[in-house]
């Protein structure tokens, strides 16, 4: 059961998602999907439009942890919670039940175009999971999942190599790039990055990304 604090975060940010919003549905590091919010049944159940049409989708999504994310006005939320069943006729719809560990990102601090991409980040040897928060051609922002302690030794200039989970890809989008520098949103870890050169050919694929996804959700 969700705390007081998270549980008012939980009900204000569905509150204001609209029937056909786009969330991400994320399990593992293989499963990336989009489906549509219909409707929310208060401390009791998410329903989501989306069609299950393999054992292996069903199997997937059983999976712990799944992860939701959806943005509203410029905030990105996202929680974990547990698949709990399906339907496919007379419409197809997925039910998910004990919501919890809400996290909430105001994207609009963070500089050129805010995105949803998941990204395995390696620096130094050491590999961190996290999600692209905004990205152009020049360099992107990770946020990371991992306590701060664990990279206040970075140094800038250092070799990072980025594979992002890109929607339709089978295979991460592998981008070669320096550290740049290292701030903290709440206990979060924001790193920068700039890419290096003779890279166009991955970044159109992102960029084309992006503006599917943005077109997507309006």
């Amino acid at each position: 059961m969700l705390d007081d604090h998270r549980t008012k975060t939980l009900e204000k940010s569905i509150f204001f998602l609209k029937p056909g919003t786009k969330v991400l549905l994320q399990t593992g590091d293989s499963f990336r999907q989009v489906a549509s919010y219909v409707g929310w049944i208060p401390d009791e159940v998410l329903i989501l439009d989306f069609l299950l049409d393999s054992d292996s989708k069903i199997r997937q999504l059983r999976e712990p942890p799944l992860i939701v994310r959806y943005m509203i006005d410029n905030m990105l939320y996202g929680f974990q919670a547990r698949f709990a069943g399906n339907i496919v006729q007379p419409v197809p719809l997925i039910f998910l039940e004990d919501l919890t560990r809400i996290e909430a990102l105001n994207v609009s601090k963070f500089e050129r175009s805010g995105c949803l991409i998941s990204a395995a980040t390696c620096i130094d040897s050491q590999k961190y999971s996290g999600m692209v928060i905004d990205i152009s051609y020049s360099g992107m922002k990770v946020i990371l999942d991992t306590a701060p302690g664990n990279v206040e030794a970075l140094e800038e200039d250092m070799p990072v190599d980025i594979y992002l989970d890109i929607l339709g890809y089978n295979d991460p989008l592998k981008l070669k790039g320096i550290f740049r520098r290292l701030c903290f949103y709440g206990s979060n870890p924001v790193i920068g990055v700039k890419f290096l050169e003779s890279q166009q050919k991955t970044l159109d694929v992102i960029s084309d990304f992006i503006v599917k996804w943005i077109r997507y959700l309006m």
